[in-house]
């Protein structure tokens, strides 16, 4: 009914406007007219009439069309299509509003690690870059450019040391990277910097800024200098807690724990018959507990570094260890497995020479690993020990 009532309305309105203007042209025609003959007058009086009249035909045709257009489709005159970009551009201008939003607090998030940070767009390569400020610890937006991928290898260039602008420049292009964040959802490269000789250490981050949206990355340049010393200090603290646990701090030489660990280990070799050619010397010190009884335990110490320093210049390069208070085992392999006899005839005979000059004495014994016949560590030991203890009443023997 409403489309109706504006039809009616445009015809009577156009009605009225072309009544007035053929007024209008009517009056200017019959002033023309008063100026001409009657003859001439009334023959462009017709011609005048029948233009005006065919004009004001035409007029009245084409708003009639136009009415009933507007009735048949009413939606070609709405004004729906820049009201529905008014809502587009408003919920653009909010997404980008909580954009900006999440780019702050990434940034604040990230200026504790990173001195540079980009955030590129994968599609056009446009980017914005955040640097470190140089007098307080956050990110500011210094850069909004193209071409990001030209930008980062330039910056390489002048920052990275040369020897590793050929792995950079294979790894750091769009292809890698995006099958890189495809697959393992981050993708890192490390890289190095020399500055008046002073080389310092970086690595190179890129990630999806949301994990749903694949267009946007963020990469990250961070300087791994106080990371590494710290990671460095981290190792040579724990290598020093470890080295302590495994070290005789008397002697200098392996302590027991170390040598129940290689036992497990040489265990394990035997049941898997990947080590078959070893042998177990067993060494024990004459005298401890008289040179603690009589003349203290520092005198005892002294027995007891006296005895390891024979040990270590005989059995040079092969695992020794300190077992006990007054015992010590030594693991021959290789080319000491080889020359074992040899060796334990050497070291027997510095023993004999002690004795002779009143200086320390050491038992020794030896036994080799069977294949086949030992299916144990134990078992070796025991006959070294065994070994030992005959020694060991051979030498009280001589020095008695």
């Amino acid at each position: 009914m409403r489309r109706k009532n504006i039809s009616v309305f445009v015809i009577i309105f156009f009605t009225v406007i072309m009544s007035i203007a053929y007024i209008l042209i009517a009056r200017d025609v019959k002033d023309t007219l008063r100026e001409l003959d009657s003859a001439s007058s009334q023959i462009l009086s017709i011609h005048y009439s029948t233009v005006i009249l065919m004009v004001f035909i035409f007029a009245l045709v084409i708003i009639v069309e136009a009415v009933r257009l507007i009735e048949r489709k009413p939606d070609m005159f709405k004004y729906d299509v820049p009201v529905a970009m008014m809502h587009d551009y408003g919920d653009r201008v909010k997404v980008q509003q909580e954009k900006n939003e999440l780019y702050s607090a990434m940034v604040q998030t990230l200026s504790s690690e990173y001195e540079r940070v980009y955030f590129v767009n994968m599609d056009t390569e446009d980017y914005l870059r955040y640097s470190m400020h140089k007098n307080c610890a956050i990110l500011l937006l210094d850069e909004h450019r193209h071409y990001f991928f030209t930008e980062i290898y330039r910056y390489l260039i002048r920052k990275a040391d040369k020897n590793d602008m050929d792995m950079l420049s294979k790894a750091i292009n769009r292809e890698n990277i995006e099958k890189t964040l495809e697959d393992n959802k981050q993708f890192t490269i490390k890289f190095r910097s020399v500055k008046g000789g002073v080389t310092s250490y970086y690595i190179l981050k890129a990630m999806n800024f949301i994990s749903a949206d694949t267009n946007h990355i963020v990469v990250g340049i961070k300087n791994l200098n106080a990371s590494i010393q710290s990671e460095v200090e981290y190792k040579e603290a724990v290598g020093q807690a470890i080295e302590l646990a495994v070290i005789d701090e008397l002697t200098g030489v392996k302590n027991r724990n170390a040598y129940v660990k290689r036992e497990h280990e040489l265990q394990m070799e035997i049941e898997v018959s990947r080590q078959t050619e070893f042998a177990f010397v067993m060494l024990d010190v004459n005298g401890l507990k008289y040179a603690n009884d009589t003349f203290g335990h520092k005198a005892g110490d002294t027995l007891i570094k006296d005895a390891s320093a024979l040990i270590c210049d005989v059995f040079k390069g092969d695992e020794i260890y300190r077992i006990g208070g007054d015992e010590f085992t030594v693991i021959l392999l290789g080319d000491s497995y080889k020359n074992r006899h040899s060796l334990l005839s050497t070291f027997r005979a510095r023993v004999h020479e002690n004795a002779g000059n009143g200086k320390v004495v050491i038992a020794s014994g030896m036994a080799e690993y069977v294949s086949g016949a030992d299916t144990d560590i134990e078992s070796v030991f025991d006959r070294a020990d065994a070994n030992m203890y005959k020694n060991k009443l051979e030498l009280k023997a001589v020095q008695v």
